[in-house]
């Protein structure tokens, strides 16, 4: 049928882990965050002081809430000693400070962002790619980044003049259909990345899940799908032939999209032991790299749960940040060689 054959092409361009048992939590109110109280109080001591003049409070805290938001979200994670699943991988760095916008949505509170943040740096801090944050992780009213049922799939494609029953699509048919399809299930990813559009940084949200409960059933998805990485910069490489090519056109996103990471947090943490493979995988997505078919590489499907994967030099010289728009003296640290100042800095 239709439906089971895009869906299918849903399925082969996500980023998987197999299922699993775990747990989740909440129930109590989410507790404040410590760095605006901690940036408040720092200013205002130093007011207090003479150290600086009244007027320069709000910038002392815009300055000390970024200070404090990269401690808490990309500094003074614990170390993990595992073996890596290829060989030792590329040594190369990048020299380069990037800005996360940090999100959290459902019934998640900021501990899960704390997570995911500590282990796509603990990842790429090996290769001096230093994430940074100047403030909180944001609430979003999202639990989910994939949504829908069959009742709204077909009413999608009827809506748009296509039989869901039909065995075969001309070209044009079959473009609409995955547009329809698209904007059903798609629609809160479309939707954070439309409402989260700044220059010059990535964002990164933590979800419950990345697929709502009832898609997964309704697509009759096998495993679960873990995490999602999205940039303009992977759209312009990846091949048509790629499983995932089909997934972000589904997506319709604009061209000059805000790159976005998705990560399911609950699905994650059904593996208790599992090394930061996902999410340094769906950085590299943002990042530009697309998949690999070389076991134990990072780019290659599926997350290893045993071992830690690898980059080549190659990946890491074709890395594309978001373009650097400003200089902030002491965070953002310059490539030490000029092609690779040009490199960070052009636009994807």
């Amino acid at each position: 049928m239709l439906r089971a054959a895009i869906f299918a092409r849903v399925a082969a361009g996500a980023s998987f882990v197999l299922a699993g048992c775990g747990s989740s939590s909440d129930g109590a109110p989410e507790p404040p965050h410590p760095c605006p109280p901690a940036a408040a109080a720092i200013c205002e001591e130093q007011v207090t002081q003479g150290a600086i003049p009244s007027e320069q409070r709000a910038t002392c805290e815009q300055e000390q809430l970024r200070a404090c938001s990269t401690q808490h979200y990309f500094r003074g994670y614990p170390e993990r000693n595992q073996p890596a699943c290829l060989g030792a991988g590329s040594t190369k760095t990048v020299n380069q400070n990037l800005l996360a916008a940090l999100f959290h949505g459902g019934r998640l509170w900021d501990d899960r962002v704390v997570e995911q943040t500590h282990g796509v740096q603990r990842y790429w801090g090996a290769h001096e790619l230093w994430f940074y944050a100047d403030r909180p992780s944001e609430r979003v009213p999202y639990t989910n980044a994939m949504v829908g049922n069959d009742a709204e799939f077909r009413a999608a494609l009827l809506n748009a003049g296509i039989d869901p029953e039909a065995s075969y699509l001309t070209p044009e048919q079959e473009a609409i259909a995955n547009q329809a399809v698209g904007e059903v299930m798609f629609r809160p990813l479309r939707e954070m990345i439309a409402s989260h559009q700044a220059p010059g940084r990535v964002n990164i949200f933590i979800l419950p899940e990345v697929v709502a409960p009832v898609l997964a059933k309704s697509i009759s998805l096998q495993g679960e799908i873990a995490g999602i990485g999205v940039s303009p910069a992977l759209f312009a490489r990846i091949n048509a032939d790629d499983p995932q090519f089909d997934l972000l056109t589904l997506m319709g996103l604009p061209p000059d999209f805000t790159p976005s990471l998705f990560v399911g947090s609950d699905t994650v943490r059904k593996y208790t032991n599992l090394p930061d493979n996902l999410v340094a995988h769906e950085m590299g997505h943002i990042l530009g790299l697309v998949h690999q078919d070389v076991t134990g590489n990072l780019m290659t499907q599926g997350t290893p749960t045993d071992c830690r994967t690898t980059v080549t030099d190659q990946q890491i010289d074709g890395l594309v940040l978001p373009r650097i728009l400003h200089r902030e003296p002491g965070w953002l640290t310059l490539a030490r060689s000029p092609e690779r100042v040009r490199a960070a800095l052009r636009k994807p």
